[in-house]
């Protein structure tokens, strides 16, 4: 019936194209099915390692404390297992450290705040 659509990067353009071409449409570069269909399944695990770190900064506050560590760590685990010259996993990894470095400021805030406040009694 209906199939997915699968795509990927082209390897000399980084145009988006499916994976079913046999050559890129934009520069015309061969398109090894093999190849297409590993890169397609890269695709997808980045996507998903994306989400997973998009998703801290939208809970509340509260669960904010425990999910932006377990983020880092499940996308650090993630991203481990990728190739690492691929431009999409070095962005992730920026963005992952990102994350972690707001979450430690922001917990030295709290505490600072927490100590500067029971400090007076």
């Amino acid at each position: 019936m209906g199939s997915t659509v699968r795509v990927f990067h082209c390897p000399k353009c980084n145009r988006v194209i499916r994976t079913t071409v046999e050559t890129c449409r934009y520069c015309s570069t061969p398109i090894d099915a093999r190849q297409a269909e590993a890169a397609a399944d890269l695709e997808d695990r980045l996507s998903s390692v994306d989400f997973d770190l998009s998703r801290t900064g939208r809970e509340p506050p509260l669960f904010e404390i425990v999910l932006a560590p377990i983020a880092f760590v499940r996308t650090w685990r993630a991203l481990g297992k990728m190739p690492h010259d691929h431009p999409e996993v070095s962005a992730l990894r920026r963005k992952a450290w990102t994350h972690l470095w707001l979450w430690i400021l922001a917990m030295a805030s709290f505490i600072y705040a927490i100590v500067q406040r029971f400090r007076h009694f």
